[in-house]
């Protein structure tokens, strides 16, 4: 618990104290330690064992018309690559860590204050998120890329990244829809052209996973599974979103060209609330592709907003509400507790001796 604490609150202070025109240096340095720590873990995250066999049940050898294939395709090539030269299955989150770490950097620099926005990321984003289920960490990644495609009205480039995404968790695909909006107004009519037009799509990609999802999400073929973390999470992400409602004036005239992307997931973020009261299994999906987009909402509001004097307070708000939520993570969940900690690497073993 202490090293994901140390390292999240290291990263906060950075971003309290690192200005826009200087964060390159802190991004790069933040970016290269992360490569590591999420790469080169061993038994940390809970889906390490499972993801471990599925590289040793892996058949070396590039079969690609078997891979392409199948359901999600993107990981299945990039563990028949390295499977087929021979890679430790190390480099399987060496590799993934670096798609994702890819679209953190992109993202994050693509807005005010890039430094605090890796800092929120790491609790859930990184941490629950790309050092345990990595199909969908990439996923959220390619969401996170696709969207500064999208803030620049490239309509093409959005769609064709969320696919590309969608190649490793084929859950992205509902998020195609994005892509016919990028470059126009956000308002309810366009939202639902967009879905509209891009749904039919979107499902008929989807159709090999729809009645997994069914039975899992909507039926509970496999029981009723809930995930109170997922409601804890969903709180967090409502903290900016219901704070856009009342300073949203602000907010669309001191960042205009932001605004478009924050009040459409703000939008979505709300449609979520049936979910949440149906499936909180569902929601725990949903959340990953949502948080950080609400994280840019505090980020902004956190500028937008903040008093003269109390500037500095302000801007602490965002890192303080994640640093809680971490800190209450570790010390009620036996995910965290059993998954997380405590943190080692192969690195470490190797220096060690181990």
């Amino acid at each position: 618990m202490i090293t994901y604490l140390t390292l999240f609150t290291t990263a906060s202070v950075l971003g309290l104290s690192v200005s826009d025109r200087r964060n390159l240096a802190a991004m790069l340095g933040i970016s290269l330690f992360l490569l590591w720590f999420m790469g080169s873990r061993v038994n940390v995250g809970c889906d390490f064992t499972g993801y471990y066999f599925r590289y040793v049940n892996t058949l070396p050898g590039l079969h690609l018309g078997e891979i392409l294939s199948r359901q999600e395709p993107g990981f299945e090539l990039l563990n028949g690559i390295l499977k087929t030269i021979g890679a430790h299955y190390m480099w399987v989150n060496v590799c993934a860590s670096a798609l994702m770490i890819v679209g953190y950097f992109i993202f994050a620099r693509a807005h005010i204050n890039p430094v605090m926005i890796m800092a929120l990321l790491f609790p859930v984003i990184i941490v629950q998120l790309g050092m345990s289920g990595i199909r969908q960490g990439i996923a959220t990644a390619a969401l996170m890329l696709a969207s500064v495609s999208f803030l620049k009205g490239q309509r093409l480039t959005t769609a064709l990244i969320i696919l590309a995404g969608a190649q490793f968790h084929s859950s992205a695909y509902m998020f195609l829809p994005l892509a016919f909006l990028a470059g126009r107004r956000v308002n309810a009519m366009q939202i639902g052209a967009a879905v509209l037009l891009l749904s039919p799509l979107a499902i008929y990609l989807l159709s090999d996973r729809l009645d997994v999802y069914t039975d899992r999400y909507v039926d509970q073929t496999y029981g009723e599974v809930t995930s109170k973390g997922a409601l804890v999470r969903y709180a967090l992400i409502m903290i900016p979103q219901v704070f856009f409602l009342f300073y949203y004036k602000q907010l669309r005239a001191q960042f205009p060209q932001v605004y478009g992307l924050l009040k459409l997931f703000v939008i979505i973020s709300f449609c979520l609330l049936p979910v949440a009261a149906y499936s909180s299994i569902a929601l725990h999906r949903l959340n990953f592709y949502i948080m950080p987009f609400s994280i840019l909402s505090f980020v902004y509001l956190s500028h937008a907003i903040a008093p003269k004097g109390r500037v500095l307070f302000t801007r602490m708000m965002p890192p303080l509400a994640y640093g809680l939520y971490q800190l209450f993570w570790f010390l009620t969940s036996s995910h965290a507790q059993n998954c997380y900690d405590p943190y080692n690497s192969f690195s470490l073993l190797i220096f060690a001796g181990g």
